[in-house]
C-alpha cells in the first residue's frame, strides 16, 4: 500500500531507489497497544537501519521523549487513554524537530470524520503496509529534516 500525507492533493512518497542511507543514530519511537506489533515494528525499524524505541501508549511515549531524543514519532491512531492524532500534536508542540508519522487503519475518509483536525505536518502509513512502505515514510521524514546532515540530538525536555 502506498505512503501519503494527509493532503488529499499531494503527491505520493519517493520510491524505495530515492531513498538516502540511514542513521543508525536515528532514533524512531513506536507507539502501538498490541505487543507483538510493536515488536514487528521494532524490528522493521531496525532492519531499516534506525534505532527503534517503543512505547505502548501515549503517556510512556512522552515519558521516553522525555528522557531520549526521538527524531521520528511513529504512532498508532488508536492507542488507549489518549489517541495518535493527540499524542501527535504534544509532540509538535514539545518536540518541533521531531518527525511526525501516524499509522492507521482508518480509510483517508474515516480518518478525517473521526478526527476532525489533523495536524497539516502529520505523515499518514495506511495499515497494512509492509517494509517497502515503511522505508519510504521514514524516507520522507529524513528528507524533510534533513537527518543525514544533522548530528544526534541531545535529549529533549518539555
Amino acid at each position: 500500500m502506498a505512503v501519503h500525507p494527509i493532503s488529499v492533493t499531494s503527491p505520493i512518497l519517493p520510491t524505495v531507489q530515492d531513498v538516502p542511507a540511514p542513521d543508525p543514530r536515528r532514533t524512531v519511537l513506536i507507539v502501538e497497544d498490541y505487543p507483538a506489533f510493536r515488536m514487528i515494528l521494532s524490528a522493521m525499524v531496525s532492519s531499516l537501519g534506525y534505532s527503534p524505541l517503543a512505547a505502548a501508549d501515549g503517556e510512556a511515549a512522552l515519558a521516553v521523549a522525555a528522557s531520549t531524543g526521538v527524531d521520528v514519532l511513529l504512532t498508532d491512531a488508536n492507542l488507549p487513554h489518549m489517541h495518535g492524532i493527540e499524542l501527535a500534536r504534544l509532540f509538535s508542540n514539545r518536540y518541533p524537530d521531531t518527525e511526525l508519522l501516524l499509522m492507521t487503519g482508518y480509510s483517508r475518509d474515516d480518518l478525517v470524520r473521526r478526527f476532525t483536525t489533523i495536524p497539516p505536518d502529520l505523515a499518514i502509513l495506511f495499515k497494512p503496509f509492509g517494509v517497502a512502505a515503511l522505508q519510504a515514510a521514514l524516507a520522507q521524514c529524513t528528507r524533510r529534516s534533513h537527518f543525514n546532515e544533522q548530528p544526534p540530538r541531545p535529549p529533549l525536555r518539555p
